[in-house]
């Protein structure tokens, strides 16, 4: 259920809005602290030839850098060799087949990546501030999540900001935790647990009850609140696909010794598949109620085929965020405070 689904989030007070704004002066300060310093240490050092060094030590070579950059090979060798002249040091040693740095240039190498980000995420920034608001908004979602109530809460948001078009990735088991990590989403809808508190903030927003079933005219409906593992491990199980691609390889209760199994990219086709009698699997709780009340689907929770409670928690960066996306989050927050959105 949503608690206040339609309930606006209130207005940001002046104070906020204040506060806001310093805090965007203390951070341009902060870079332009940083530039000047590193400025004084390198002298006519550029940003672009940070970038050039910082590519040339991250691509293994000066052709690899040449090629990311989509400049020529001797451009980018006049560049490095100016900043290696003009201070008395090298930065790469030339002997070896592959740029290899020397102990001077790995000492600076984390530093000129350091700042090159602080000046990119300033100039994303500045860039948001200016337009007002994010042209584009992405949200990802887990598909074990309820899709429809979560639609429904976004359409409430998105309808007072009209001009930011919302973009939506459905992902399976931790794609949306992939995106989020990898910045192809400002937002994600997806399971806690797995996330770094030190890079990421949540606002836990529900929970999600999986239960194990099976169609009551599949034979493992025999096995109803007793099932073991061995009993299962002759039956197809049906699995969601997880859509990631940079985390390990992890099995999410799936049974051990399994002889086989079916794998689908969302909740919806996975019941599908358990109500023909082709497989049995966990389904959201809010997916199956009916048909566990209709006798249409069976449990086979026991002590050893268990039900999941999925922690479904609002996830970003802890980094600074467009208007929107602050509103958004704002929003969310306001939802939750004393509830769920989602009870188990």
């Amino acid at each position: 259920m949503v608690v206040g689904l339609f309930c606006a989030a209130a207005p940001q007070p002046l104070l906020v809005s204040i506060y806001g704004q310093i805090m965007i002066n203390i951070q341009y300060c902060f870079i332009i602290i940083l530039i000047n310093k590193y400025y004084d240490y390198w002298g006519s050092m550029t940003l672009d030839q940070l970038k050039v060094f910082v590519t040339i030590a991250e691509f293994g070579g000066f052709q690899a850098a040449a090629k990311q950059l989509k400049v020529s090979q001797p451009a980018l060798s006049v560049a490095i060799k100016k900043l290696e002249a003009e201070y008395g040091f090298d930065l790469f040693d030339r002997e070896s087949y592959r740029a290899k740095l020397t102990p001077i240039g790995a000492a600076l190498l984390q530093r000129a990546k350091y700042l090159l980000d602080q000046i990119d995420e300033f100039s994303d920034y500045a860039k948001i501030l200016a337009q007002g608001e994010e042209s584009e908004l992405s949200v990802a979602i887990v598909e074990s999540a309820p899709f429809g109530i979560i639609i429904e809460v976004l359409s409430h948001f998105f309808s007072e900001y009209s001009n930011t078009k919302l973009k939506i990735n459905c992902e399976g088991v931790r794609g949306a935790q992939e995106r989020l990590y990898q910045d192809q989403a400002d937002i994600a809808l997806t399971a806690g647990g797995d996330l770094d508190p030190n890079e990421i903030e949540t606002i836990e927003v529900g929970q999600v009850i999986l239960v194990p079933v099976v169609a009551k005219k599949h034979p493992a409906a025999k096995f109803e609140r007793q099932a073991t593992e061995r009993q299962m491990q002759e039956f197809v199980q049906v699995i969601i696909r997880d859509t990631s691609t940079s985390f390990k390889a992890k099995d999410f209760g799936v049974v051990k010794g399994a002889t086989s199994s079916c794998t689908v990219n969302d909740q919806d086709k996975k019941k599908a598949i358990i109500i023909a009698g082709l497989g049995w699997g966990r389904l959201p709780h809010f997916m199956i109620q009916n048909e566990l009340n209709d006798g249409l689907l069976v449990s086979l929770e026991s002590t050893e085929i268990r039900s999941v409670n999925l922690p479904l928690v609002a996830a970003r960066k802890c980094k600074k965020h467009g208007p929107v996306a602050e509103k958004l989050w704002t929003f969310l927050s306001k939802l939750v405070e004393g509830n769920k959105l989602i009870n188990p």
